[in-house]
């Protein structure tokens, strides 16, 4: 099982309210057919013009620079 996040994969995106989202063999997260978050590495930003830095990536698992609360975990699609 692969635990480092891989650009040119697919993965299920899930949020800790319950919602679900996909990465869909780039660098975004979308959520309901909106790009919501930016993964460049292992830094997590917000999407669009004014982005900002607002998570780490460790392993599939995004946490909060500002709180330490997970944003979302990522679940490659067919693992």
């Amino acid at each position: 099982m692969n635990n480092i996040f891989k650009e040119g994969s697919r993965y299920h995106v899930h949020f800790t309210d319950g919602g679900l989202g996909v990465v869909d063999c780039d660098e975004f997260v979308r959520k309901g057919g909106k790009l919501i978050y930016r993964i460049d590495g292992s830094e997590v930003y917000t999407a669009g013009p004014n982005a900002k830095y607002v998570a780490e990536l460790n392993g599939l698992t995004a946490t909060s620079v500002t709180d330490s609360n997970i944003l979302f975990r990522l679940t490659l699609e067919n693992s």
